[in-house]
């Protein structure tokens, strides 16, 4: 059950870092493409940021097995280098805080996605130390919705992946129980099957006597009944292959026939039997 839950835990995890390594591209793409339009200060090392993004992303997204690897890699780059762009121009970088925690968030897990998400957020509180001029307001109330957007986004992130777990986990276990009922589907087709053939057997030695009986002298009486157990012989020869029908059924093999019968004979041959019954009681 742990191991279970340990393959559905890393799943998860995968499919939120490969969904960042995605999202991160597409915004290193577009950051750079403002970044050249903009040319703000410190152009090199704000150009950095999203060009070193579009190699870890490429080659995470390239090179699957290693993407856990490179997102760690991601967080050392990113995190320490965050509060010195945000010193280094000031309100603009800040704005963009938030982006980098949900990042962060998706890329890792566990303790490295709270400490990386947090960090990212909190360096919000630098601008007043760019010594570039800022709204003291603006500042506020984007230290805010950072905080609000970082802490709000862990919360959801952890729910949704324990929800994930757990849905994987039911669906591995559906998996497990419709494998064991189709064994034990094919175990009764073949257990069927097999008796089928198995009891077809002496059937047909007891059809091939009574042909062989029915070919010599016999009083009336004799020959009534032992064509009546003819006939139930054949009927029971019918339900064996009915059984045979049965596995091929499972197996998707069955064809359905249709043979004319005569309903007036039939009732007849029915009633021979309890007639058969009388005759003997007498």
């Amino acid at each position: 059950m742990k191991s279970q839950e340990n393959q559905s835990s890393r799943l998860v995890e995968e499919k939120f870092r490969l969904m960042g390594f995605r999202i991160l591209i597409v915004l290193s793409t577009v950051i750079t493409a403002v970044i050249i339009f903009l040319s703000p200060n410190n152009f090199f090392i704000a150009i950095l940021f999203p060009l070193v993004w579009f190699v870890l992303s490429g080659v995470s997204l390239l090179k699957k097995n290693y993407s856990a690897v490179l997102a760690k890699v991601w967080v050392l780059f990113t995190v320490p280098l965050v509060p010195f762009l945000v010193l280094s121009n000031g309100m603009a970088p800040a704005a963009l805080v938030s982006l980098g925690a949900i990042l962060a968030s998706l890329l890792v897990h566990g303790l490295w996605r709270i400490i990386a998400a947090l960090l990212i957020a909190l360096s919000t509180f630098l601008v007043p130390f760019s010594g570039l001029e800022y709204d003291p307001a603006i500042l506020v109330r984007l230290f805010v919705a950072n905080m609000t957007i970082t802490v709000g986004l862990l919360i959801i992130l952890h729910y949704l992946e324990k929800t994930l777990i757990d849905s994987l986990e039911k669906t591995v276990a559906l998996e497990v129980a419709l494998e064991g009922q189709r064994k034990a589907n094919d175990a009764q087709s073949l257990f069927l099957a097999t008796m089928s053939h198995e009891i077809r057997t002496p059937m047909n030695g007891i059809l091939g006597l009574l042909d062989a009986v029915l070919t010599g002298e016999l009083s009336k009486t004799q020959r009534s009944h032992l064509v009546k157990v003819q006939q139930s012989s054949h009927l029971l020869q019918t339900i064996l292959n009915g059984i045979l029908d049965y596995s091929k059924l499972n197996a998707g093999k069955l064809v359905f026939e249709t043979t004319p019968f005569n309903m007036r004979q039939l009732l007849v041959d029915a009633a021979s039997f309890f007639n058969c019954r009388q005759t003997i009681k007498r």
